[in-house]
């Protein structure tokens, strides 16, 4: 999908993403080398196990900027960041703002734990919120309440607590509320077994100028990332749930 129009660069988040407008009109946040190849393919990954789990998370496209735009843009950053084909891009959501930590209370609690339990399976410690502050990157529609789960290019992460994970994440308190005993433990295995069976489609879903990018250590990549959410059918997974 082409974009027609560069609206704005995005200051309040940490990637300064672009607001854009696609041809069909709709807006879309837009990650290009201002993540690297990297957080590309993690977020176009977890965009796929998120859809594919019923997780709330905004529409995304794999975007193209024509050349004329491109070209004649005036900020050699913004060219620079916008040089990839394609680009990543997240709808933007009508009405929504980066949730408040009064309003965490109001999120049904059963889609509280599946969030977490997300997060902890594709290793991502950055949707963090506490009375102290934090990173949420959820998003919360101000009319609807409806909530969606944005920004997983730190996903995989090597260095990933549980413990940190536990103490700070947005939804950290489902799992003292719930405990993942042996029913929940059944309940999403199935789902995580159901959704890891389109891996071999996903990963060929990965654009190959990602894949390119990545200079000899995509193979790597991916089956870390592989191993990595593998770990569901171990018992270890789910006792440093308990």
């Amino acid at each position: 999908m082409l974009i027609e129009e560069v609206i704005r660069r995005v200051d309040r988040c940490a990637l300064n993403p672009f607001l854009c407008r696609t041809e069909d009109g709709r807006q879309f946040y837009v990650k290009g080398l201002n993540t690297n190849y990297t957080g590309l393919i993690n977020e176009w990954i977890c965009y796929r196990l998120a859809r594919l789990l019923s997780l709330p998370v905004p529409e995304a496209e794999l975007l193209e900027i024509p050349r004329e735009l491109y070209s004649s843009h005036p900020n050699f950053d913004w060219r620079r960041d916008l040089s990839v084909y394609p680009l990543f891009g997240s709808q933007a959501i009508p009405n929504a703002s980066p949730i408040a930590h009064a309003a965490v209370h109001g999120v049904d609690s059963a889609l509280q734990l599946k969030v977490f339990i997300f997060d902890y399976w594709i290793q991502n410690e950055d949707r963090t919120l506490t009375s102290h502050g934090g990173n949420p990157n959820l998003l919360i529609n101000t009319v609807s309440n409806d909530i969606f789960i944005i920004d997983h290019n730190l996903a995989f992460d090597s260095t990933y607590s549980v413990e940190d994970s536990r103490r700070n994440h947005i939804f950290s308190s489902a799992l003292r509320e719930q405990p993942v005993d042996l029913i929940v433990q059944d309940t999403f295995k199935e789902k995580l077994a159901q959704v890891i069976a389109h891996w071999p489609t996903i990963v060929n879903s990965i654009p190959p100028t990602w894949i390119e990018g990545l200079e000899g250590r995509s193979e790597q990549h991916i089956n870390n990332i592989e191993d990595v959410l593998l770990r569901f059918n171990n018992d270890a997974f789910w006792g440093a749930l308990a």
